[in-house]
């Protein structure tokens, strides 16, 4: 898999780094020049990797074994949350990223988001007997987690708008994903986002708009946020046929900073892929 910058008209703009095993979850930084994602080398499960888009350079942040997902910026670009393993092992960390210090772990659960201050961790956690609900935690030290949400079905992939006053997130509490807005912290109210099925919503961090998946296409609704938010139809922006952009990895995009482009995945052949050769005793062909 390759990750691209992608304009909104659906056009390549520049990869980013090199392709590589198991690309999935890109989250770009609040200023727009850093890109975490989760991705596996050829000796480790997936870990979390830096990609500086400025400069071209690409850092491995994480080193566990059990396998590290799903990163999230904190506001002040200068640390991330992340997964860590599974199911009932799942939990959440926080780690700098000039790994000037030691990971550290939040609470128990998976796939978190950062609330704009910092301060709150929102994330999903399964608990015994129960699906996939929204706990909310401390941000900066290990804490029990709070319910946010929870019905007879899943509610998943939630993230904080830029405000912080809601939440968008998916649910199939009508036979079939779809997304909703809730109040944030408070857990009150509910809007419906998209109209025929969606997942994966994300926030224009600059305000203004929600995008969203369904299907083969990259949605947008224009979202005016208040005590009532206003909403309106959503809209196909970028259109992503089988194989090609946004194919298989969970949450395979993100948006830049400004709202002007997006990361996304696409699927590149073998050919396409850099190789390196070995040369043995390579120093004797320069006498």
């Amino acid at each position: 898999l390759q990750m691209v910058w992608v304009d909104r008209e659906g056009g390549e703009i520049a990869a980013i780094g090199p392709p590589q095993d198991s690309l999935a979850w890109p989250a770009v930084s609040p200023d727009g020049k850093l890109v975490a994602v989760s991705a596996n080398s050829e000796e480790t499960r997936d870990n979390i990797w830096i990609h500086d888009t400025v400069r071209g350079t690409r850092t491995r942040l994480t080193f566990a074994s059990e396998g590290d997902w799903a990163p999230a910026w904190f506001p002040d670009g200068r640390r991330l949350a992340f997964g860590q393993s599974f199911g009932t092992n799942a939990r959440i960390l926080s780690v700098p990223v000039d790994r000037s210090a030691d990971p550290i772990e939040l609470a128990k659960g998976e796939i978190p988001d950062v609330s704009p201050d910092g301060a709150s961790i929102l994330f999903e956690l399964r608990t015994e007997g129960a699906d996939d609900n929204l706990y909310s935690a401390n941000a900066k030290e290990a804490s029990e987690p709070t319910l946010f949400l929870a019905t007879v079905l899943d509610e998943e992939h939630a993230q904080i708008s830029p405000d912080g006053s809601y939440v968008a997130y998916s649910s199939e509490e009508s036979g079939r994903g779809e997304i909703y807005l809730m109040r944030f912290p408070e857990g009150v109210g509910k809007w419906q986002v998209s109209i025929d099925g969606g997942n994966w919503a994300r926030w224009n961090p600059a305000g203004g708009e929600i995008f969203f998946l369904a299907g083969d296409d990259l949605m947008v609704v224009e979202v005016d946020l208040g005590e009532t938010p206003q909403l309106g139809t959503p809209q196909p922006l970028v259109s992503v046929p089988d194989g090609g952009l946004l194919s298989e990895p969970p949450r395979p995009y993100d948006v830049d900073h400004d709202g002007s482009r997006f990361v996304m995945l696409k699927g590149v052949s073998k050919a396409e892929q850099p190789s390196l050769t070995y040369v043995e005793n390579w120093a004797m062909a320069l006498r």
